[in-house]
């Protein structure tokens, strides 16, 4: 037994050193190679399936190990974009039911959306590169997104989004949300609604005076 006994210790420092060195190899390596953050697909795609936001990732790779066809990580924009390029061209945009109910203001408010996708054409026959068309967009354009939220961040977006403060668009897209929602699991989702539903409201002086009940 007690010949054995030198014979482990050797081992362990045997195991010990080759770690070591290994670990410093690997230091000098990760110093010495230049790392680029790349675009990274979280999953393979379907045929006509669209690219976004949700399906991309970064990845640090090194610079010997950077494919010929690779998208920058700070060029995501020209993925997450040709959808903010079309809407500009095509003329996808909001017309607010109150503009719609003056047809003066309406005229001028499409007006400027025909104007604006007419400069957005002139930069791109200029040269301007089409990924940076998307600034040109304005505020009522559409523009489609996709998020996944869990129950917690649901109840928080709710509680904000489905208030009578909330911006009417957005109020809107939430109550249809909670729509489905219930459909779906009404065990937990028939209590979600505006903060007015969980206390008092937080809206102050600014409420709408007109609480929810209470669950």
């Amino acid at each position: 037994m007690k010949n054995l006994i030198p014979l482990v210790v050797a081992v362990v420092l045997g195991l010990a050193a080759v770690f070591a060195v290994s670990r410093t190899l690997a230091s000098r390596d990760d110093t010495q190679e230049e790392k680029i953050e790349i675009v990274s697909a979280s999953r393979m795609l379907d045929a006509g399936e669209t690219l976004t936001e949700g399906f991309i990732n970064p990845r640090v790779v090194s610079a010997s190990s950077v494919p010929k066809q690779r998208i920058l990580w700070g060029e995501r924009t020209m993925i997450l974009g040709q959808k903010m390029v079309h809407s500009v061209a095509k003329g996808d945009y909001v017309l607010p039911e109150t503009v719609a109910a003056n047809p003066e203001a309406e005229a001028i408010y499409r007006h400027a959306f025909q104007d604006q996708a007419m400069l957005a054409e002139e930069a791109r026959s200029l040269g301007i590169d089409a990924k940076r068309l998307g600034y040109f967009a304005m505020s009522g354009h559409e523009l489609d997104i996709v998020v996944s939220m869990n129950a917690r961040e649901l109840l928080h977006f709710m509680r904000l989004r489905t208030c009578s403060r909330a911006q009417w668009e957005i109020r809107g897209v939430a109550w249809r949300m909670l729509a489905l929602l219930r459909e779906t699991l009404p065990e937990l989702f028939d209590c979600y609604g505006p903060s007015c539903r969980f206390g008092p409201c937080p809206e102050g002086k600014m409420t709408c005076g007109k609480p929810q009940a209470r669950i």
